[in-house]
């Protein structure tokens, strides 16, 4: 509001970059989801790719019995749910809000355009000055009263 007195352009320039700081620090939170939900199913990968390894080693070592092969391919699937399970959500969340901090922004800068057109507008005297005019016009009218 203080940047009117500039013009009407410098105040909607200042306005747009208080809104475009805001959301870009927003969009850090946002961005660490997102993060999160690529991380996931990697992590979930590096589990399974264990789990394979460690049963082909019993297999190689010619200890592999059924039973202890399937407790370490189960253990390296339990990991990878793990992963699917963090990854899932967090992509829903980074979709869910990005979308909704673009809208709440661009509402935002919407409102600010308006507020700011409507306080400027009403900060212009229509056709000039007149205070002038009405402090000029004051005194003949007690005269012409008397």
């Amino acid at each position: 509001m203080a940047r009117l007195q500039y013009g009407i352009e410098d105040a909607r320039e200042a306005a747009f970059n208080t809104v475009d700081s805001l959301k870009a620090s927003k969009e850090q939170f946002i961005t660490y989801m997102g993060t999160i939900g690529t991380v996931g199913p990697l992590l979930g990968l590096v589990g399974t790719v264990y789990s394979m390894i460690g049963a082909f080693m019993q297999m190689g070592a010619g200890t592999a019995k059924p039973a202890d092969l399937a407790k370490t391919l189960s253990h390296g699937l339990v990991v990878t749910l793990v992963g699917i399970g963090i990854a899932v959500p967090s992509i829903f969340c980074h979709a869910f809000f990005k979308n909704r901090l673009i809208k709440i922004s661009m509402e935002t800068a919407n409102v600010t355009d308006d507020l700011l057109t409507q306080m400027y507008h009403n900060s212009r005297k229509p056709g000039g000055d007149t205070s002038a005019a009405t402090v000029n016009a004051a005194p003949a009218a007690i005269k012409t009263a008397k």
